[in-house]
């Protein structure tokens, strides 16, 4: 009826050829799309079919005998490798044993075939003639078949046969899996060689195999897009060859896909389910099982192990997905049903099981005595924790007025020239430092007991450490006739960084007990480095401490390192001790990474010895010893001769007012002329303007620090176009880097000599007579009677409650503050500076920390250590010398993890200490008449024509306690300005301008 309805008949056929082949263009795009999910051959199939078919549609347009051959022959390009791609499919779903020969040998005869159509029109072997003819208005052509077109029809056939028989092959051995396939398959093969005979029988001027071709293609896309089956068949066919466990399939649906021949006959029932069904509720009880553990995989609720029991058999299911190439959901292809047998292990976990159950009873028991035992521990944790708890506080109480009365001997000490009187308070110093000594050490062993100990890295010299622990030492051995020996490697590395303080107090506590405990014969100190090979700025230092003391028992070495016990203690109860000082070490030392060793010879003496690894900051070797503490010793040795120096004039330069004012407070007595400056800058206007006798110059100051100072200086010398004052000027570095080494470091630079901070007032009175001009220095010769600093009277209700208040501030040392300023007044006025300055300080550390300013807050934080050692604020100075070494090493990390821990610290301190100098209001105070003022002014004027700043000192307390009249108020803060300045001149400006300010008045 369609053709009816077409004038040309050629034009119908031509459409049909058409449609074919644009239907088969579509195909391949759609292979070429979602190619990953096909395999090779269909889309060569797809190819070689578009070629077939453009032929055909070539052939129907061809207008002469030539193009028409032309047409035939790119045809059968296409047609003869249709069979070949179309079998190659087949075989693989069917999983055909073939060889690479057999493909091999049909690779050849499909290309021996394309030799010979290609001898059409010029040979007669394919056809024997052609020719075009009409027939029913189309151009038709027409051929007479030759031998070799015989052979094709053969090569057809034989195609027909392999294909019908991989088919019947793999319905046979692939236990029916791809029977549906096998069907649709060998209806293709049929279908295709029918329609081609029928052309060939009929002369039908359409060739349907064009369209058959067409169709074949998407029955086979259809099958590549559902290869379900395939793969499931694959899986068990493996599973069969090479495995030793069952597989079960399970399609998305719970579908039951087949299982392997192993596992068939073990699970009951299996044997019996349809493929591509579901199982039915009249299955078996395992087969329901295995369905209802594959639902719960799929929902995500399966929370147990999957253990399937099939008689005295027992079998782990493990489940899980596959899937066809990719993991993606379109691909997802269903279930996988492992099964292992595990027959023997839960055999065991029954046993196993059965024992527990056994056991759970003696657990019930046992519970209770855990319970009872807990309450016990509990119950002796809190005792233990009552007990460091109470050992701390009666520490600190006992600390505070011990250091209160050290303080006072100290002054008592330096001031006293009555021989009796002296050795009493030496009594008291030696029985008051042993005494302290050992309540430090139940302070140290209650905060390690209670876990707030903490070891502090910062950088130091390990030659300082060294030299102080042998100076503490060295007397106490030669007192008690023993030799000491010190016995260092020279080339030691210098510059550590570690725990100085704790590696000092294991040090003195090891070395302390040696001299104790050994009353004839040697103590010998040794020290070495090892180098680290993984680690080039690491050193492993191991220190021995021997003796050849009384020695310990083989039997009491485990208990030498016990708290609060003391081996054979009725032959040593004569020697002083708590029995903490070895568990103290101990403990230190294992925080720190190490642990003390001890070997012992009873009667013989003892060998205590322990390795601590170390980070590098500097390679100078420690060199000799003996050398650096001659040094040493020859630095310490004090200045006691008294003198006057008001002629003289000294410039002090520090970026710390507490420092100026303990300088100043220490050189009252000398009445040397004393201007400061605060930094560098400052410093070098003053040195242009004026001439000095000695420069003392603070090492690290914001800004210019101390050493580019001296350049500065050192280059305005050299420079003789200008006039400069202070060409040969003494300039003296005032450090808290107080480590072997370093004087020789500044001496290199320029500078005369070293001090450190804090500053020892007999040492500094010593820079002065070694450096003034002796003309400048008037020895005083004490006479009867004559006072001197302290012994000066003083408010001693205000002191006492100073005192008072000082005892209740937790952080400060009261008599290492004393010591370090010289005096109990210059302490207090440094205590008061450092609270009046310490808002600033603190605002200072923050900004440059916001800032990320990280050289000025070093250096900030190097002043507020030595301003917190200066007072005796010792941990605060160690929290401040820690942040000062990251400084340093530019840590920001740990700066800023750490800072505001430091400054909380620093806070708490300063609310402490102002509460201790409470502003008096001026209504408060008695009024002084006018007469009295100048009395007082006139007292001042010749004592500050003398420089006897200590008398100013007194009268000075006596005007602040007074409320001055508001017209003279002015002046009087003037004056108090220049008095703490402990300016002469100032002083003499002061009162001459008021002077002169009355007598105007009055002349008016």
């Amino acid at each position: 009826m369609f053709a009816a309805s077409v004038e040309d008949e050629d034009t119908v056929y031509t459409m049909f050829y058409a449609l074919a082949l644009i239907a088969e263009l579509i195909g391949f795009l759609l292979l070429l799309i979602r190619r990953e999910d096909v395999s090779p051959e269909l889309i060569l199939v797809f190819m070689f079919v578009i070629i077939a078919n453009a032929g055909y549609l070539w052939l129907s347009q061809s207008q002469n005998i030539r193009e028409a051959i032309l047409a035939v022959k790119f045809t059968y390009l296409g047609a003869l490798w249709i069979p070949f791609f179309m079998y190659r499919i087949v075989a693989r779903i069917c999983a055909v044993p073939k060889s690479r020969w057999f493909f091999a040998m049909l690779v050849v005869w499909g290309t021996a075939m394309m030799c010979f159509v290609f001898t059409i029109g010029i040979t007669t072997w394919y056809y024997k003639s052609m020719h075009l003819e009409e027939v029913r208005g189309s151009t038709v052509l027409i051929r007479d078949y030759g031998p070799l077109h015989f052979l094709h029809i053969l090569y057809l056939l034989f195609y027909t046969v392999i294909t019908a028989d991989a088919i019947r092959w793999g319905a046979s051995h692939r236990e029916k899996l791809a029977f549906r396939f096998s069907k649709i398959l060998l209806a293709i093969i049929i279908t295709n060689i029918s329609l081609y005979f029928m052309r060939l029988l009929a002369h039908s001027l359409f060739d349907f195999t064009s369209v058959a071709y067409v169709v074949s293609c998407y029955i086979l896309l259809y099958i590549g897009r559902n290869m379900l089956l395939y793969d499931a068949d694959s899986l068990l066919s493996m599973d069969t060859e090479n495995s030793t466990y069952g597989i079960i399939l399970f399609d998305p649906q719970l579908r039951f896909m087949g299982a392997s021949k192993g596992i068939r006959p073990v699970v009951p029932g299996l044997g019996e389910l349809e493929i591509e069904r579901a199982v039915p509720a009249g299955a078996s009880p395992e087969c329901r099982q295995l369905v209802k553990w594959t639902g719960g995989f799929r929902n995500g609720s399966l929370d147990e192990i999957c253990i399937l029991d099939v008689g005295s058999k027992s079998y782990r299911c493990s489940i899980d997905t596959y899937f066809y190439k990719k993991h993606t959901a379109r691909n997802f292809l269903g279930y996988i049903i492992y099964l292992q047998d595990e027959t023997m292990m839960q055999n065991h976990v029954r046993t196993v099981r059965s024992y527990n159950e056994s056991l759970l009873a003696k657990e019930r028991e046992l519970e209770q005595l855990n319970l009872s035992l807990k309450r016990s521990m509990e119950e002796a944790q809190q005792a233990n924790v009552a007990k460091s708890q109470f050992l701390a506080k009666m520490s600190h109480e006992l600390r505070t007025p011990i250091n209160a009365v050290l303080g006072m001997n100290e002054m008592i000490l330096r001031e006293n020239e009555d021989a009796s009187i002296a050795e009493y308070a030496e009594n008291i110093k030696n029985a008051g430092n042993a005494l302290l000594s050992q309540i430090n050490d139940i302070l140290d062993f209650s905060k390690i007991e209670s876990g707030r100990l903490e070891i502090i890295l910062s950088d130091y010299r390990l030659s300082d450490i060294l030299s102080d622990v042998v100076l503490l030492l060295c007397d106490k051995a030669t007192s008690k006739g023993l030799k000491f020996v010190v016995d260092v490697d020279k080339d030691i590395p210098d510059g550590l960084h570690g725990d100085e303080v704790r590696l000092r107090q294991i040090l003195v506590n090891i070395l302390n007990n040696a001299v104790k405990y050994t009353e004839k014969g040697s103590v010998l100190l040794s020290a070495r480095a090892e180098k680290i090979a993984s680690s080039a700025d690491e050193v492993l230092l191991t220190f021995h401490v021997r003796d050849t003391g009384i020695g310990i028992r083989e039997e009491d070495l485990p208990k030498v390192f016990s708290p609060f016990h003391r081996i054979e203690e009725k032959r040593i109860r004569t020697i002083e001790g708590s029995g903490l000082g070895m568990s103290i070490t101990k403990q230190l030392l294992e925080m720190m990474g190490s642990r003390l060793e001890v070997e012992s010879v009873y009667g013989k003496g003892s060998d205590f010895y322990f390795s601590v690894r170390q980070h590098i900051w500097s390679h100078e070797a420690v060199g000799k010893f003996d050398a650096r503490m001659r040094q040493h010793k020859v630095a310490a040795k004090p200045s006691a001769e008294l003198f006057h120096a008001p002629d003289a004039r000294i410039l002090v330069v520090d970026d710390t007012p507490m420092n100026l004012t303990v300088v100043k407070d220490l050189l009252k007595r000398t009445m040397v002329q004393i201007d400061t400056a605060a930094d560098g800058e400052q410093s070098l206007e003053m040195l242009r303007k004026n001439a000095y006798d000695i420069v003392f110059m603070d090492h690290l100051m914001p800004g210019m620090d101390g050493v580019a100072t001296l350049h500065e200086i050192q280059k305005a010398a050299g420079d003789m176009s200008v006039d400069f004052p202070n060409r040969k000027t003494p300039v003296i570095i005032l450090t808290a880097n107080a480590i072997a080494g370093v004087r020789e470091k500044f001496l290199a630079e320029g500078f005369v000599d070293y001090l450190s901070k804090p500053v020892n007032p007999r040492l500094l009175e010593g820079m002065l007579l070694k450096y003034l001009p002796e003309r400048l220095v008037q020895r005083v010769e004490l006479e009867p009677g004559m006072l001197i600093e302290d012994e000066r009277p003083r408010d001693d209700s205000a002191v006492n409650r100073l005192k008072q208040g000082l005892a209740k501030i937790d952080g400060i040392d009261v008599s290492v503050g004393i010591e370090n300023c010289g005096s109990e007044d210059t302490f207090f006025k440094v205590l008061q500076e450092f609270a009046s300055t310490g808002a600033n300080r603190l605002a200072q550390i923050e900004h440059d920390l916001g800032e990320h300013d990280i050289r000025n807050y070093t250096v900030r934080v190097h002043a507020l250590k030595s301003a917190a050692r200066l007072i005796g604020a010792q941990d605060l100075s160690r929290q401040a010398a820690y942040l000062e070494s990251c400084g340093n090493a530019m840590d920001i990390g740990e700066i800023t993890t750490y800072t505001p821990n430091l400054l909380q610290h620093l806070v708490e301190l300063l609310e402490q200490i102002q509460e201790l100098f409470p502003e008096e209001a001026p209504e408060e105070r008695k009024p002084i008449s006018a007469e009295r003022l100048d009395e007082a002014y006139t007292a001042i004027r010749e004592l500050a024509s003398v420089g006897d700043f200590n008398s100013i000192d007194l009268i000075m307390a006596e005007l602040k306690g007074s409320r001055i009249p508001d017209e003279r108020l002015a002046d009087y803060n003037r004056l108090k300005e220049a008095v703490d300045a402990v300016d002469a001149d100032a002083v003499l400006a002061v009162l001459n301008a008021g002077m002169a300010a009355e007598a105007a008045g009055g002349a008016s």
